[in-house]
C-alpha cells in the first residue's frame, strides 16, 4: 500500500474487529484463534512506515494499555512493565521500530485508541485503558 492514510485506514479497521474478538474473549472466555490468526497474519504485512515521525510515536505510547491478559503502563521516562508489577522494563521507539526488552520488531498502528506491533513472527495487540 502505496498511501500511508489508506494503510492506516485498513489496519484501523482490523484493529476494530480485533478489539471486538479480544472484548468477547475477556468477556466470556470464548476465544476466536481462527480468525485472530488471520487477522494478525494481515496485520503484520502492513507495518508503519520506517520513516515515520518516532517522537510523536512515543508520545503516543505514554499511558496505559490493556492486552488480551493484563494492563501496561508506558513512562514518559521510557520505563514500563505489567501494572501489578514492578515497573522496570526499558522501552524505546526509533522509526517505525519498538524496542523494549529483549523484544523488537516494527509497529503496525499506534494511535488514541490501538498499540499493536510484531515481533518474532507475533502480533501483539493492545487497545488503551480509558480513565
Amino acid at each position: 500500500m502505496k498511501d500511508e492514510s489508506a494503510r492506516v485506514s485498513y489496519v484501523t479497521k482490523l484493529a476494530q474487529i480485533a478489539d471486538r474478538l479480544v472484548t468477547e474473549y475477556r468477556g466470556s472466555g470464548q476465544r476466536h484463534d481462527e480468525l485472530m490468526t488471520a487477522i494478525n497474519s494481515e496485520l503484520q504485512k502492513h507495518p508503519a512506515p520506517k520513516d515515520i515521525d518516532s517522537r510523536k510515536l512515543r508520545q503516543l505510547l505514554v499511558g496505559r494499555w490493556e492486552s488480551p491478559r493484563r494492563t501496561y503502563l508506558y513512562r514518559a521516562n521510557g520505563k514500563w512493565g505489567s501494572e501489578d508489577g514492578p515497573i522496570s522494563g526499558n522501552w524505546r521507539i526509533q522509526g517505525n521500530q519498538l524496542m523494549q526488552g529483549d523484544l523488537s520488531g516494527p509497529i503496525i498502528l499506534l494511535n488514541q485508541n490501538y498499540f499493536i506491533y510484531s515481533s518474532r513472527g507475533s502480533v501483539f495487540f493492545h487497545s488503551r485503558v480509558k480513565e
